[in-house]
């Protein structure tokens, strides 16, 4: 039953009506008085207890917990946050050091063995992971700069870029995954089922299957990170990892990253008072970026006229004299095993 049948007025006119007795029932009597109140009391039921458990009881409109009972039905789960890894340069007087723990900013970081040798040389370079998961442990080169506590004898402390790092998976991409595995299960290995194991590791934003890539019995996956950005080897090897454990026997699978394809967009428009151009850039830069994240599919069209809608959209803008799209008034076609990221655009004012 809909929802406008089981509110007050809707169940009480249906008691009324099912009434077979000659009594009166308006307003005021005993026999009105109590079907009132036993409507108001469905009526409440209903809205309070029962429709609530139906968006609950759906994927398409369960979240959090209960999206995670919902997606577990089809053997699909939540991907955990993942902690960030690196390397980190220790510096400082020949010895045994145990139990160290470096920092960036109020980021703290395992140093990895717990004994740790720093040789005659002065110098060496141990794994480093962070003691909280999440993409804040991704840090850039040089940000880690110091010990937590006290190790006398360590002098300098440095860092490459630190990687790995994923926030717990989303709604949205749960929901998202779940539904496609739905429309389209994954079986004996199909294309389907390699997208999936792809997506079952933390920090895999889109995947491409190409299938026969090699020749018989050959599988290049192709995937594209958490923030649309270029996959690490670290993630790379996960998947493949992964995909090796579930894979039929037989079948020669590559794991590759996707590589970046910029989109740079150039405007001359028409703006309003108080949007400097590169406000107007910074904004359009958003809407570009939103986009593109949601065409990281294979054959992927962008299309030159899309962009003009936009650039229309662009809070500030009020009419566009021109555009290009990397230079060009064309759409786009993307190549296999690239990925379109945009780049800043740049907006000029009409004169």
């Amino acid at each position: 039953m809909s929802d406008a049948e089981n509110i007050f007025e809707a169940i009480l006119d249906r008691m009324k009506s099912s009434l077979e007795l000659d009594i009166t029932d308006i307003e005021g009597t005993w026999t009105g008085d109590m079907l009132q109140t036993v409507a108001n009391e469905l009526a409440r039921i209903y809205s309070c207890e029962i429709k609530p458990m139906y968006d609950k009881a759906f994927v398409r409109t369960a979240r959090g917990e209960d999206l995670d009972n919902c997606c577990a039905d089809y053997g699909i789960e939540r991907n955990p946050a993942t902690c960030s890894e690196g390397v980190v340069t220790l510096t400082g007087q020949p010895g045994i050091y145990k139990n160290l723990k470096a920092m960036a900013d109020n980021i703290i970081f395992d140093l990895v063995p717990e004994e740790i040798v720093v040789p005659d040389t002065g110098n060496v370079d141990v794994k480093c992971i962070c003691i909280s998961p999440g993409a804040a442990g991704n840090v850039p080169a040089a940000a880690i700069n110091r010990l937590a506590g006290a190790a006398p004898g360590v002098t300098v402390v440095n860092n490459s870029q630190t990687s790995g790092g994923y926030d717990v998976e989303t709604d949205a991409s749960l929901r998202s995954r779940t539904l496609e595995h739905i429309a389209e299960p994954g079986i004996s290995g199909n294309i389907a089922n390699y997208k999936e194991w792809a997506l079952d590791v933390s920090g895999v934003e889109s995947v491409q299957i190409f299938d026969l890539a090699r020749g018989n019995g050959t599988v290049d996956v192709v995937i594209i990170a958490d923030g649309n950005t270029v996959a690490s080897q670290p993630l790379l090897d996960a998947v493949h990892e992964h995909i090796e454990r579930l894979r039929p026997i037989g079948a020669d699978v590559q794991v590759q990253a996707a590589e970046n394809y910029n989109i740079e967009v150039t405007a001359v428009v028409k703006a309003r008072a108080g949007y400097s151009e590169e406000v107007l850039a910074a904004l359009f830069y958003q809407i570009l970026q939103q986009y593109l994240t949601g065409l990281n599919k294979r054959n992927s069209i962008i299309s030159y006229l899309k962009i003009a809608d936009l650039l229309f959209s662009c809070e500030g803008i009020d009419d566009v004299t021109e555009y290009t799209m990397n230079g060009q008034k064309k759409s786009i076609v993307m190549p296999d095993r690239f990925f379109p990221t945009a780049v800043m655009p740049v907006i000029r004012r009409e004169e």
